[in-house]
């Protein structure tokens, strides 16, 4: 098990400014989170293959939770479906990872990633002042263009949560065409950068991220899950459109009416019955009137 604030054996650890090209200055980001339940402990990497992973090997290890693993560079992350690799060039982004022990059912999970959308959500709005919003499940977009996602893994026992990994990815200064296309996402690429013209701080940001995750995940665990619902609802985007989901070799078509409690869409189809929807990839139907979004 690696110190606090520390690499792994054989890899170098910096403490440099939080500028644009420049290592995350991580020793400030423990220090203003170092009281809170998320942020007890802060392990950077100044690069690693996917902090998932390492956050991953803490919990097998019994770390406790509230642990969170930063890396400057990630070489091998995961988007949610699964096909395209998240990527995370040098001194550009944010890639963390934040090791939980929720006292949650396994089918109350999707909470969680509701929970960490809308804190991503939250602290680039607080941080940017640009209208992000979520894509159903946990995508995070900006002007119709995706800038980060969130990826929850978790060890799971009849009727018991052992951990769950939320991983939260967001595309700070780098071009947006320097990422190419991703084969399994539905909307093109951004970064918070090319949305706002200048570099955004990532020290600031990921302090406002982790604050924004340890203030929710609080009220989740005092059994307030209705107040993540309301918050995430409120900040979903495409409800009321027309829209295609893909599940698999299933294609639903019909309009996104409203997304349920536990985090399933319900999609209302020409037919008048109503689809629940726990996963999938979410689209405009190209037949819609709507320019909200650009897909």
């Amino acid at each position: 098990m690696w110190p606090s604030g520390t690499s792994r054996p054989g890899e170098r650890s910096w403490d440099g400014a939080d500028a644009a090209g420049a290592p995350l200055a991580w020793r400030r980001v423990a220090s203003a989170v170092a009281g809170q339940r998320i942020g007890r402990r802060f392990v950077y990497l100044p690069s690693v293959g996917s902090t998932n992973d390492v956050a991953r090997e803490l919990a097998e290890q019994g770390e406790p939770e509230g642990a969170v693993v930063f890396a400057d560079a990630q070489t091998r992350g995961r988007g949610r479906a699964g096909k395209s690799p998240w990527l995370t060039p040098p001194y550009t982004s944010i890639a963390v990872s934040v090791l939980l022990r929720p006292p949650l059912a396994p089918a109350a999970l999707p909470q969680l990633g509701m929970l960490a959308a809308v804190a991503a959500v939250d602290a680039i709005r607080g941080q940017t002042g640009l209208g992000a919003v979520i894509k159903w499940p946990n995508d995070v977009l900006i002007a119709g263009r995706k800038a980060g996602g969130v990826l929850v893994e978790s060890a799971v026992a009849p009727g018991v949560v052992r951990h769950a990994i939320v991983g939260i990815g967001l595309n700070v200064n780098v071009p947006a065409s320097a990422l190419g296309p991703l084969p399994d996402a539905a909307v093109p690429p951004t970064s918070l950068q090319d949305e706002l013209g200048v570099a955004v701080p990532r020290e600031a940001l990921l302090i406002a991220l982790l604050q924004e995750l340890d203030r929710r995940y609080g009220a989740l665990v005092r059994g307030e899950g209705w107040a993540i619902w309301t918050e995430y609802r409120a900040r979903l985007a495409m409800l009321g459109e027309r829209v295609t989901l893909s599940q698999e070799n299933v294609i639903i078509e019909g309009v996104a009416e409203d997304v349920a409690p536990d985090g399933s869409l319900i999609v209302l189809l020409p037919s008048g019955r109503r689809e629940r929807a726990t996963f999938g990839e979410l689209t405009l139907r190209p037949s819609t009137s709507s320019t909200k979004f650009k897909v």
